[in-house]
């Protein structure tokens, strides 16, 4: 269902967090009347009341969306939540924020979802199609030069879709599996950086939650961007992904090559934050989604100057301070075993210290087990709450003098700062998310940092 249309019914609002805001500002002047419900307490979410729209916030509050016409609901809600069952047995319409927006927008929309590497997938397409191109009359994105046009990053990073200007701009989106769940249309290039087992609570197995990141492409997509192990598992629970035109990126080889396999440049000719394993990977994803969006072959220097002026996103895999010979890096978003996997994959030290544990989701850990016990460098790993210990547990059993438990964050930092020596890296990847213990893993990222800085605080 279209913006437009949405804007003449009674619109709810089921949650307000930055997806709900924007959806709130693009009906608040529905003339049917607008239904915010949120089950937080309106004081923890500092929102400026708009004039009439009727708010509704805490426990019991799910049933003034009964009297809409539909609901609009925000990423976080759980497909397993039991009032969704409720309001479709009222017959009352669902869909999200992002949904709506693709609904009219899809055409100008390179997509990207993934368990990780979505992020820093996005803002290198981002990076790359925001380079003048020199030629080429892509298709909704950029013209001539390519600078009249340009690019937007959105999505699950950077703008709510629903808040993106009116324009031709190619829009690169970030979706989350939650939001690939409401999709009713697809984006025109569909990219897939990975699978693996994560979220299960929300979407309530792990087929599902390889499903609803399928919906990101099976609506509509023109090509689909991936490798050869993802769309394998794709296919595996989507059989109409086999019908897809698709690119293929390389998960080998020195080569970083254009969707018609002309070579744009080498892995040795990539900035040195780009080199890790897992970044190369999404270089490659990258410069195909990107060539597909413009429908011109690339142009070497573009794509060269788009990578260099690309900044490491924070918190993923962030070196914060080298102080006390120590190299401090903050990888608070990783939140499967994989991830952690690849944080010390990323750099070539001798003796790593992790820190893992977070909020408990039930999901396996033996991959990480399997990969510590079959490292050639040294690992040593910190478990903190919630669920450290269990992140590590065959690790432990097997190598107890690597695996060292702390009461919480600053116990760990202050003892990575005892066990470490001069080269070692300190790496915060939780392989969990942070919601135990903290609002965000941003207040974990805040907390980390204040950690470090305190063990060695800045001279006057």
């Amino acid at each position: 269902m279209r913006l437009a249309e949405i804007a003449t019914r009674r619109v709810g609002i089921w949650g307000l967090g930055l997806e709900g805001r924007a959806v709130l500002g693009a009906v608040a002047a529905s003339p049917a009347g607008v239904v915010v419900v949120d089950e937080r307490e309106a004081s923890a979410l500092a929102a400026e009341p708009l004039p009439g729209v009727d708010y509704n916030w805490g426990a019991g509050s799910l049933e003034r969306l009964l009297d809409c016409d539909l609901v609009v609901v925000s990423p976080g809600i759980p497909r397993t939540h039991p009032f969704l069952e409720t309001l479709r047995a009222k017959e009352i319409h669902l869909t999200s924020g992002s949904a709506v927006w693709l609904e009219s927008e899809a055409a100008r929309a390179v997509g990207v979802t993934g368990t990780k590497g979505k992020s820093t997938t996005a803002s290198l397409i981002h990076a790359i199609l925001s380079q003048p191109t020199g030629t080429g009359t892509g298709t909704g994105t950029r013209t001539g030069t390519g600078t009249d046009a340009g690019a937007v990053l959105a999505g699950n990073i950077g703008l709510p879709l629903l808040a993106v200007p009116p324009g031709p701009a190619t829009v690169v989106a970030e979706l989350s599996s939650y939001q690939c769940f409401w999709i009713t249309r697809s984006p025109r290039v569909a990219v897939v950086t990975n699978l693996y087992e994560e979220h299960l609570p929300w979407h309530g197995s792990l087929e599902r939650y390889w499903q609803d990141k399928a919906r990101i492409a099976v609506h509509g997509a023109a090509v689909l961007v991936c490798d050869e192990p993802t769309l394998a598992k794709l296919v595996s629970v989507e059989p109409r992904v086999r019908e897809l035109p698709t690119l293929l990126a390389a998960t080998s080889g020195e080569d970083i090559v254009d969707r018609d396999g002309t070579r744009l440049l080498t892995v040795r000719e990539l900035p040195p934050h780009l080199r890790a394993g897992h970044l190369v990977s999404s270089v490659r994803l990258a410069v195909l989604a990107a060539g597909a969006a413009l429908e011109t072959p690339l142009s070497p220097d573009a794509v060269r100057r788009g990578l260099a002026g690309h900044a490491p996103l924070p918190h993923r895999l962030e070196t914060i301070s080298r102080d006390g010979g120590l190299v401090w890096v903050d990888d608070t978003l990783s939140t499967t075993a994989n991830s952690v996997i690849a944080a010390v994959e990323a750099f070539d030290a001798e003796h790593t210290i992790l820190i893992v544990g977070g909020q408990d989701r039930g999901i396996s850990y033996q991959p990480l087990n399997d990969f510590l016990l079959g490292s050639p460098r040294r690992v040593d790993v910190i478990a903190i709450p919630s669920n450290g210990p269990a992140v590590v547990a065959e690790f432990g059993e097997r190598r107890p003098d690597r695996v060292h438990p702390a009461a919480g964050l600053r116990e760990a930092v202050a003892l990575a700062a005892r066990l470490g020596s001069p080269g070692c890296h300190v790496i915060l990847s939780p392989g969990a998310p942070s919601y135990d213990r903290y609002a965000n893993y941003a207040e974990k990222s805040a907390e980390f940092h204040d950690a470090v800085t305190r063990l060695h605080p800045p001279t006057p």
